[in-house]
């Protein structure tokens, strides 16, 4: 029947752990008709069923006692308020993408409307929603002595953040918006890469695969950095206050955005663990967050008081590298000052190798190790690069 609307278009559950979890949103429906209707909440649809998914409330609120039949006048509306509940570590198959976490559209509030004057005469519809479910902790972390907001070494998580929106497949290699990318990795076999942009939409050019998955409209904070899952046929994604967003075979194990204390200083980077597929989080005064990957420092260990303090860094950390093994990872500062931790190797840094008194003409951006040598390059703002026990081959500056 026209004249029917609800509010919002699109009802985001968020993240639901499937262990009792459950998630309660309200949906407001208005009756923009000139005749007054009754609206019959019938119960919902969920595709794939599950016998222990259960929902309640779909009913509006204002419905008499014991019914599941409200009348609506002319501009009236009504708000049902709908929870969706998993329980006993269920989890929603033939999602996508396929890695039993994200659905979208399978679970859907059921109406039927009627004009009052002729209840038999009914129409059927349903409002479209999303969610993320998964396991309670949502991966191990590492636990250790808590330091400073940003220095914990790890971290666990109780709810991954949601995408902001549906995710969708990657649309091939396209232009992005001007100044806006954050990081480029490489396929497995070096024939193509991801390009990935400040609001999660990713450009895949040459053989990588467009089945990952990107962000359909900006996260809540930008995505400041990405790196690609062991297997090479995923990657993660990271934002500013430390949400993790997972595509392809990468796992979630946790976000900085959902520890108990609040950062100190922004994410500023993400490096994979080769060994166990989880990952480390770096902040720009140096505290390091470990999910599912070995703690082995930070700059905080070495007595570095983050961005103020009696020993501050000489310049904000803005990027994280693993090593080839996943037992140490090395920190890199704007200046091209470099942090090696566990068994990751120091070769070299930009101020020891200028001379005094000189500075670089542009901030170093990021850092990226060689796994045949244990070397490493970074490249600055500009487009220099500047090689460290390793073979130099040019630069975009």
């Amino acid at each position: 029947m026209p004249g029917i609307s609800y509010s919002p278009s699109l009802v985001n559950f968020g993240y639901i752990d499937n262990n009792g979890g459950s998630s309660t949103q309200s949906i407001t429906i208005t009756n923009n008709s000139s005749q007054t209707v009754e609206l019959t909440g019938v119960g919902s649809i969920i595709f794939p069923y599950e016998s222990s998914d259960s929902e309640t409330g779909i009913y509006c609120t204002n419905a008499p006692s014991g019914s599941d039949t409200v009348q609506l006048a002319p501009g009236q509306s009504c708000t049902a308020d709908v929870t969706l509940t998993f329980g006993d570590g269920q989890s929603v198959q033939d999602c996508y993408p396929a890695d039993n976490t994200t659905c979208e559209y399978y679970y859907a509030p059921s109406f039927f409307v009627a004009p009052a004057s002729n209840p038999n005469d009914s129409t059927g519809f349903y409002v479209p929603v999303e969610f993320v479910v998964g396991p309670p902790s949502g991966g191990p972390g590492i636990p250790t002595t808590p330091g400073p907001p940003s220095q914990q070494g790890g971290g666990s998580s109780t709810t991954p953040p949601p995408p902001s929106g549906p995710i969708q497949p990657a649309t091939g290699c396209h232009q992005l918006p001007a100044g806006t990318v954050v990081a480029a990795l490489a396929t497995p076999d070096g024939g193509g890469y991801w390009i990935v942009d400040s609001a999660g939409q990713v450009s895949n050019c040459g053989d990588a695969s467009p089945v990952f998955g990107q962000l359909s409209s900006p996260p809540p904070s930008p995505i400041v950095a990405a790196a690609e899952s062991p297997g090479g046929l995923g990657y993660w994604m990271v934002s500013a206050d430390g949400a993790v967003y997972a595509f392809g075979d990468a796992q979630y194990w946790g976000g900085a955005n959902t520890l108990p204390t609040p950062l100190a200083a922004p994410i500023v980077g993400i490096g994979a663990d080769q060994a166990t597929g989880g990952y480390w989080l770096v902040g720009a005064d140096g505290g390091v967050f470990s999910f599912h990957a070995q703690f082995e420092g930070s700059t905080w260990s070495d007595g570095i008081t983050g961005l103020s303090g009696p020993h501050p860094l000489a310049a904000p950390i803005v990027g994280i590298d693993g090593s080839p093994d996943g037992q140490g990872y090395l920190l890199v500062g704007a200046d091209g000052g470099v942090f090696t931790f566990g068994d990751a190797q120091f070769h070299g840094s930009v101020p020891g190798v200028l001379p005094p008194g000189t500075h670089l003409a542009k901030p170093v951006v990021g850092i990226v190790a060689d796994p045949a040598t244990g070397g490493y390059w970074m490249v600055a703002s500009d487009g220099g690069v500047f090689s460290f026990h390793e073979q130099f081959y040019g630069s975009a500056a």
